[in-house]
């Protein structure tokens, strides 16, 4: 386990989150961005589908109430596994 930054093209703002969002992993997830309506959308339903999302912040770190395993299909894979 370990960070990963990825660095992608896009066209738009709707692209680089269907990119991030087609991904298996979902723990956690941010944007740096200095227009507030991106970060609207990001942080919203439309937006990233991790379970930990940030704006102008890093990754790093647990946040309480988060959804610490992740909200997408890898962690309950994992889980059945077990």
């Amino acid at each position: 386990f370990a960070p990963i930054l990825y660095v992608f093209k896009y066209q738009d703002l709707g692209e680089a989150v269907r990119i991030h969002n087609s991904v298996p992993q979902g723990l956690s997830s941010s944007i740096f961005t200095r227009d507030l309506l991106e970060s609207e959308y990001f942080i919203s339903h439309r937006g990233s589908d991790c379970g930990i999302v940030n704006v102008n912040t890093g990754t790093a770190g647990a946040e309480i109430g988060g959804a610490f395993g992740g909200e997408k299909g890898y962690w309950w894979r994992k889980r059945e596994r077990q």
